[in-house]
Formats: structure tokens, sequence, C-alpha cells
């Protein structure tokens, strides 16, 4: 047990280490500006979404679905039948602002994606369920996603058994839960500067981190380099 703790305090340590680090060469106000309408439009989408999900739920206006898949891309990686539980599932956690991320991680496994060879098998979705998480919570569940996860230098759990890669997602979690409220500690004055120049008062300070996150790993030379 030990062991596995010390494991897990000297990956948060790197992590932590890397993102501080990111933070420090990059983020300021010439990044704002260089990314001003792309991180608006994500901005203003989001919110739009998150106001029409927690004033109206997820079916009553018609296109929410389509809109939050496309936003998402979900259509491209997940199957009809998770799609539809996702939703459902999205549905009924309205006006919920806590649930167990490793429960939710379960019950969303999808059990008809389809492998390389277009045989069927199950997927964690793991991205996917932090997305529903964030539009129910967005002060408490940030995204983790590929771009995420490149600026905390993790790299994708490999496990075989499902449910150890799914530990293993949610220990990776954790560590950005914890790292971003120290950014949110550390960085008041850049979230307050991103707060300014994006006009976007009410956004949580969470958020903020969390888009500024994924922008600086969309920009990274490593994902540059992969989607030549």
């Amino acid at each position: 047990m030990e062991k596995s703790e010390s494991k897990n305090s000297e990956l948060k340590k790197k992590a932590k280490d890397a993102v501080f680090q990111c933070f420090d060469r990059n983020v300021n106000s010439e990044f704002f500006r260089q990314n001003y309408i792309s991180i608006s439009s994500t901005l203003s989408t989001y919110l739009i979404l998150k106001r029409a999900y927690h004033e109206n739920g997820v079916k009553s206006y018609d296109d929410f679905m389509n809109a939050f898949s496309l936003f998402y891309g979900i259509k491209r990686f997940a199957s009809k039948e998770f799609i539809e539980k996702y939703f459902n599932k999205m549905e009924d956690l309205r006006n919920t602002d806590t649930y167990d991320i490793r429960d939710l991680t379960e019950d969303l496994v999808d059990s008809n994606a389809r492998g390389r060879n277009k045989q069927k098998t199950e997927k964690v979705q793991f991205s996917f369920v932090t997305k529903l998480l964030n539009i129910m919570n967005d002060a408490k569940y940030p995204i983790y996603d590929s771009n995420v996860a490149t600026v905390f230098k993790f790299t994708s759990p490999q496990q075989s058994d499902i449910q150890k890669k799914i530990d293993k997602y949610v220990e990776l979690y954790k560590i950005i839960q914890e790292v971003y409220k120290d950014i949110i500690d550390v960085y008041a004055d850049r979230i307050a500067s991103f707060r300014e120049m994006f006009d976007c008062k009410d956004v949580t300070d969470m958020r903020i981190v969390d888009i500024i996150t994924w922008k600086l790993g969309e920009k990274s030379p490593k994902n540059k380099s992969e989607h030549k």
C-alpha cells in the first residue's frame, strides 16, 4: 500500500511540475490573444449547451443531443447504444451536483464499441464520462482528454482488464483535480486576465483552467506532429 501511495505521489509531483512549467512559459495575455477566436468559440458554445441543459434538460430542445455530440465528437468514438444510454444518464443527473466518477464510468462502459478489426469490444469511454460530469458541475469536474493528458504528460492506460483500466483513469483524474486546485490558487492573476479578456465573469475558475489546459495541449508540438 505504501509503495502504491509513493508511486502516486511521485506521479502527481511530475504532473504538477509539467503543468506549472507550461503555465509559467505560455499562459499570458499574448497566449489569449493568439487563441482568441478558438477559445471564444469554445466558450460560447459550451455556455449555450450548459444553460440549455440546466434550464430544460437533454430532450427539451430537439438539437441539444446533436449539438453536444458534434461539440465533443462523440459519434466518431462511441456506439449508438452507448450514446443513447449516455444522454439518458445525463438527463437523470441534471439536478445533481456530485456523483462518483468510478461508478459512472463502470455504468457507462461501451459494450458495443468496435475494435480495430471492426469486432465488438468493451471500451472505457472515460473522456466522455468526464464531459458529462463537467456539464453537470464544472466547478468540481474538469475534462479529461488527450490534450489535457499531453500537458500532464500522462500516457493512456493500457490495461487489458476493464476494471484495472478504470482504476488507472480514476487515479489520473484525481491528480488533475488536485493540480487544478493548486493552479487556481497560484495563477489567480492569469485566471482573472482570462475572465477579463473573454468577458466571462460567471465562468468557474475550474472551467477556465480546464479550457486553458486543453488549448495548451492542442498547441503542443507533440499533438501538432501527431495530427499532420
